[in-house]
């Protein structure tokens, strides 16, 4: 933790990491393990709601299966394994949707994926307009099976929560850095 400090190692390597990150992805929050760059990154979220006066934007949208940690905001995202029902009374709201999983020569894989964005579509426009982000394991959830979806579907998913004006999360500490072909698997999805 740099407690608002830093020193040149983490300026070259923050500066390293941004010239390889896509878009315009500039910025570097360095955690020490995935369930609290999870955290950082719901933290982030509602501040950055708070920042633009959207105190409603208090819900996360994420995936049936998914993991994506074990501190209290990160487990409130993969709720489905039952071992986190005593925290449930501390968690964050949390809306679930389908995971479309899919394998090489799935025809029924486009079905899927249209359930799963019928789903986030209902959910972003219900009218309520309280989700603050959606959180993905992009491309394949690890811990829930190893379980696989297309790169189409993450980026029909991404436009309809960017459209929404919802932030999108890729929990990428199974697959970034080099483990699903690209330096990150969002680079996939264009």
């Amino acid at each position: 933790m740099f407690a608002g400090f830093t020193h040149q190692p983490a300026v070259d390597l923050a500066s390293a990491l941004a010239q390889l990150l896509p878009g315009d992805l500039s910025r570097v929050f360095f955690s020490d393990d995935g369930s609290t760059s999870v955290e950082v990154a719901l933290k982030i979220t509602y501040q950055y709601s708070a920042n633009r006066g959207d105190g409603r934007r208090r819900v996360f949208i994420s995936f049936d299966g998914g993991y994506h940690g074990d501190t209290l905001g990160a487990m409130s995202l993969g709720r489905g394994s039952g071992f986190f029902n005593l925290f449930r009374n501390m968690m964050c709201q949390v809306a679930v949707l389908p995971f479309p999983y899919t394998f090489e020569g799935d025809e029924a894989a486009e079905d899927r994926e249209k359930g799963a964005l019928i789903a986030l579509e209902d959910r972003l426009w219900n009218g309520t307009h309280d989700i603050a982000a959606l959180i993905i394991e992009p491309l394949l959830q690890g811990a829930g099976c190893m379980r696989i979806c297309r790169p189409e579907f993450l980026a029909r998913l991404v436009e309809m929560a960017q459209s929404a004006g919802v932030l999108v999360i890729f929990d990428e500490v199974a697959t970034g850095f080099g483990r699903t072909g690209t330096l990150f698997a969002m680079q996939q999805a264009g």
